[in-house]
């Protein structure tokens, strides 16, 4: 999953995908959410992501996400003043339910479907859309993920 904010517009969007133990596209999402920044975009993205899948009735996820600070403020908590507090406290209480959370830091190059996801939104209204089948914005890269193919720093590698 992935948040994206637009500096020229100061839009704040997001994309991810529900994949299963084999990387199988299950389920995709993208969300358009506002006015914002590249914080609040990735907190979005992980309240998006457990709000659907608690909506799925799943009990074991895990959420791979790039930005170690909105994880850090998830895992510690902040400050009451803190202009995330409402969300970074949603957040925690989904997280505190009745199912097993893991929260993972990812680097944002290793997760290009919901890079792509994310970008993509910056075309679609206000709001969430649910994808059943992969966006064409995504066909490319499952095609190299099933062909074992990933990007590494900047690098096209193939293994197997």
């Amino acid at each position: 999953m992935d948040g994206s904010f637009w500096t020229h517009s100061n839009m704040v969007s997001c994309g991810g995908v529900f994949r299963d133990s084999n990387g199988k596209w299950l389920k995709g999402f993208t969300r358009k959410v506002g006015i914002g920044d590249s914080l609040l975009a990735e907190a979005w993205v992980i309240k998006t992501r457990l709000d659907i899948a608690w909506g799925l009735g799943l009990k074991k996820i895990v959420i791979e996400a790039d930005s170690l600070s909105i994880i850090n403020m998830i895992e510690k908590g902040l400050d009451d003043y803190h202009p995330l507090f409402p969300i970074i406290i949603d957040i925690r209480g989904i997280v505190a339910s009745d199912w097993e959370v893991e929260l993972v830091h990812s680097l944002r190059k290793s997760n290009r479907i919901a890079n792509a996801l994310a970008n993509w939104t910056d075309t679609s209204l206000v709001g969430i859309e649910i994808h059943r089948v992969p966006p064409r914005c995504c066909s490319s890269i499952l095609y190299d993920d099933a062909k074992g193919l990933c990007l590494l720093v900047g690098f096209l590698v193939s293994f197997g």
